[in-house]
């Protein structure tokens, strides 16, 4: 999508007077536009700024038009959701982490960094959930991975994968995962597992010991 100007000014050269700072984007621009080896790799037009899709791949495109088709796939027929597990593989291999590294100094990325996040987050767990189904218990526990790697915040998609690994005889990682998830929230938000959460380990547990 086109940015305009005066916000990558803003953006990049919060201190630059007017001129200086139109001077440093146009050498900047001219600049990427060498780096890239196409002229028409960006556009800039109507005080717009955007680059070009024939000679730019760009992560954050490609992973949308992943996650698109993978939306698709799920409304079409029942046969589709071989194809979705196949895209949202994809995507979730694609994802390497919050949008710019999830720099403080770059907030206008926040919006579009957090709805691919829940997105790609949504159809990983769809996915898993559909594997379950399938009985295929083990490519369902990757899936789920997958999503906590994504968001390890996420305590329904801890719950399933704590169940998987007690369903698939790994007691080990029941207990780990149930341990990652808790210090991810207590670090990020600073509160507790759920109860429902606290229960199914102890639930688990029992069942192992038995």
């Amino acid at each position: 999508s086109n940015v305009r100007e005066d916000l990558l000014v803003d953006s990049l050269w919060p201190d630059a007077d007017g001129d200086a700072a139109r001077f440093a984007l146009t050498s900047a621009i001219h600049r990427l536009r060498k780096l890239l080896g196409h002229e028409q790799a960006i556009i800039r037009k109507d005080n717009e700024i955007s680059l070009d899709d024939r000679y730019c791949w760009v992560d954050t495109w490609a992973l949308e038009r992943l996650l698109a088709r993978c939306e698709t796939a799920w409304a079409g027929e029942e046969e589709s959701w071989h194809k979705a597990t196949g895209l949202v593989q994809r995507a979730a291999a694609l994802y390497r982490g919050p949008f710019l590294g999830g720099d403080p100094e770059a907030p206008w990325g926040v919006s579009l960094a957090d709805r691919l996040r829940r997105r790609l987050l949504r159809q990983l767990k769809l996915t898993g959930q559909r594997l379950e189904e399938k009985e295929q218990l083990q490519q369902a526990a990757d899936l789920y991975e997958e999503a906590l790697r994504v968001d390890m915040c996420a305590e329904d998609v801890c719950r399933r994968l704590m169940i998987l690994y007690y369903q698939l005889g790994r007691p080990t990682e029941v207990a780990s995962i149930y341990r990652q998830c808790r210090e991810a929230l207590n670090s990020q938000f600073g509160i507790s597992l759920s109860t429902e959460t606290e229960e199914l380990l102890k639930k688990l547990r029992l069942s192992i010991a038995s």
